[in-house]
């Protein structure tokens, strides 16, 4: 397991990701040296995510970005100079959506979705923000 706070609602402050304990993976689940465990805390990806659930997800490479195979999958973003102070990271586990395209097909524009109506999406376009796709969710492990 991560030591990783990711929030399921606001961004929220800079942590840095510690490996942890082992966790164990129900059987039938794959899980590789990209597979890696967290908790999230937060009330926006309800009621098919609590606050508090263990969550299985399978980690992209370093700086990934928005990707058409990712649109409206669940995924852990981490967010970096959108802050206060430009060395902060923010993870959240969100719905990415691609929201607007270029006249060649490249995303410039994405939002982040809750799964739970009472949160309103985050709206990100190019140049505002540093976002890197870090992992997808593959299951959500206990709640």
């Amino acid at each position: 397991m991560l030591d990783l706070c990711v929030k399921g609602g606001p961004l929220g402050p800079a942590r840095v990701a510690e490996a942890g304990r082992w966790a164990y993976v129900p059987a039938g689940v794959s899980a590789d040296d990209r597979t890696f465990v967290a908790q999230v805390h937060g009330a926006s990806m309800e009621p098919r995510i609590p606050s508090g659930s263990w969550c299985l997800f399978r980690s992209y490479a370093e700086d990934a970005a928005a990707s058409v195979a990712l649109d409206r999958r669940r995924v852990l973003v981490e967010v970096a100079g959108d802050t206060e102070a430009d060395n902060e990271a923010r993870y959240a586990l969100k719905r990415v959506v691609i929201t607007k395209r270029d006249g060649e097909g490249a995303i410039v524009e994405i939002e982040l979705r809750s799964d739970n109506a009472k949160f309103p999406p985050i709206r990100l376009t190019e140049g505002h923000a540093r976002v890197a796709i870090r992992a997808e969710l593959m299951r959500v492990l206990r709640g």
